[in-house]
């Protein structure tokens, strides 16, 4: 029997900053099942007061928040029709899910039995034999609660997660311990994996060093696509180096993993040893599109939407046929597709209006107001303008801040009219040579 005065398990639920090879391998522990003590149970663990507090709290504001929003969205005058509807149902989400805050605190519960455990939260409960128990991961979401998340061994059955937000006791920490720890296995096999299939033929040293590089280079990778982004993001004007590199990263990255395989991959947990390239494949789509959305006018969306779902799902087509983990990962295919559309929009957008080197048909058109949106990180700048060729209402269009300072309510601009590289019809606004106001295409004005 061993000493219990310091127990092996007593941080297995405070691990944060514990490499998981080295936490608690209970799977190779013969003697703990000698030590498993079946009258500790069954016990039943609640929520601790202060997750309590901090729930009720938020999902009370959350309840009233969405009832004020019904309430104030059907009885304006200011709204109707569909934009009402869909806020009126938007809020009511919001007061759902707050009254789902208020109910979980108050009826959440896990209870430990010596064979099983049973989990009650409101409008469902959910009880696993602990024979049926492959073993256990632990989720670190970075701040707020972990997640102990019991895997059972029918893969057709669904996992069962536990918020470690109750007030446990050193018999909880006990029963957990007792099972197999998988995050640890699957750090010890994804490391035997490499060593078995990168660079089997080196010797033990040269292997290191190599594996070294190649964590140095996902390490830059990552950076990359983090500055590159901020870059493109935060910078009012950046230059093409800045643009050719959103646009590159995604395919680097994916040249990367087919190189490298499998140290490499799109995805993955935090405990195995491979090393994840999702940001360079997914971060430069959401500035490309940021930029596109401000940058790039377009006549309609039709063009836009099925160059952008082209583009997706040729990138993540590429991203799973490179990764065969990732092909396996339905869920993480389904997101990446949606997230790497928007590269599609922003990417070939940009590249639609900077390939197209044709002559463009030029319209006079009066300004009939200007306004700005301004949030924390930076300002954009509108003019509205009057009805001109194929736009048949005023329409809010981008400009620079330079346009936007020169320009004012009933002054004359020229709208720059083309067709695209890739058939997607274009504008811009520019000063107008001082010509005749026609509102026939004219020749090509003197550029801002």
């Amino acid at each position: 029997m061993r000493d219990r005065s310091t127990p092996s398990y007593a941080g297995l639920l405070d691990t944060e900053d514990a490499d998981p090879a080295e936490e608690i391998h209970p799977y190779e522990e013969s003697d703990l099942a000698e030590d498993f003590d079946p009258a500790l149970y069954p016990r039943t663990y609640r929520m601790s007061l202060v997750w309590r507090l901090v729930i009720l709290s938020c999902g009370a504001l959350l309840t009233l928040g969405g009832l004020c929003g019904v309430a104030y969205f059907s009885l304006a005058s200011t709204l109707a029709g569909w934009a009402a509807v869909f806020l009126i149902v938007l809020c009511a989400v919001f007061g759902c899910l707050g009254l789902y805050g208020v109910l979980h605190p108050l009826q959440y519960r896990v209870t430990l039995a010596a064979d099983a455990v049973e989990v009650i939260e409101p409008f469902r409960r959910r009880r696993l034999s602990r024979a049926d128990i492959n073993g256990r991961r632990l989720l670190r979401p970075g701040r707020g609660f972990s997640v102990l998340v019991l895997v059972p061994r029918d893969e057709y059955v669904k996992q069962l997660h536990i918020s470690l937000v109750l007030k446990t006791d050193e018999a909880f920490a006990f029963w957990v311990s007792q099972l197999p720890d998988l995050d640890a296995q699957e750090v010890i096999e994804s490391q035997a994996e490499l060593v078995k299939r990168l660079y089997p033929h080196l010797s033990l040293e040269e292997r290191a060093r190599r594996m070294k590089r190649l964590r140095h280079l996902a390490t830059g990778g990552n950076g990359a696509a983090i500055a590159f982004s901020a870059g493109g993001f935060l910078l009012p004007d950046p230059d093409y180096l800045v643009f050719a590199a959103l646009v590159a990263l995604p395919w680097l990255a994916i040249g990367t993993v087919a190189r490298f395989q499998p140290l490499y991959r799109f995805g993955g947990r935090g405990t195995d040893r491979h090393l994840d390239l999702t940001l360079p494949l997914i971060l430069p789509g959401l500035v490309l599109t940021l930029r596109a959305l401000s940058e790039v006018e377009t006549l309609d969306w039709k063009g836009p939407a099925m160059l952008a779902c082209a583009v997706g799902l040729l990138l993540t087509g590429a991203a799973a046929r490179v990764d065969p983990w990732f092909q396996k990962q339905r869920f993480a295919v389904l997101i990446s597709g949606l997230m790497t559309c928007l590269y599609g929009y922003g990417a070939g957008l940009e590249l639609n209006a900077l390939a197209d080197s044709s002559a463009p048909r030029v319209y006079p058109v009066v300004v009939a107001a200007k306004h700005l949106s301004e949030d924390s990180k930076r300002t954009t700048w509108y003019l509205t303008l009057n009805p001109w060729g194929p736009v048949t209402e005023n329409k809010d269009v981008s400009v620079s801040a330079a346009r936007y300072r020169l320009t004012g309510p009933g002054d004359t601009v020229c709208v720059l009219l083309r067709p695209g590289a890739f058939g997607i019809a274009w504008y811009q606004v520019a000063a107008c040579s001082p010509v005749t106001g026609s509102s026939e295409p004219l020749g090509v004005p003197e550029e801002r």
